[in-house]
């Protein structure tokens, strides 16, 4: 289903899948649940930190927290 994955940190992890020239990121739990639908590019798989995971969207850099929302 997913092309590669992160490590786990704060409950969740990021899984990819590749694209044209990075991978589409979503993060899912413990028990496969995806909470955060596959849709941030990078190279790297993003994590979270403090509540937060640095993610890249149409070119924009930003944080967001466990739900997907954006935060500061």
């Amino acid at each position: 289903q997913y092309d590669d994955i992160g490590s786990f940190n704060e409950g969740l992890v990021a899984v990819g899948k590749k694209a044209s020239f990075s991978t589409q990121w979503g993060f899912i739990d413990k028990t496969g649940k995806e909470i955060i639908p596959v849709q941030f590019q990078g190279f790297v798989a993003p994590v979270f930190i403090n509540g937060k995971a640095k993610v890249t969207k149409d070119g924009r850099e930003f944080y967001i927290d466990k739900t997907g929302k954006e935060v500061q």
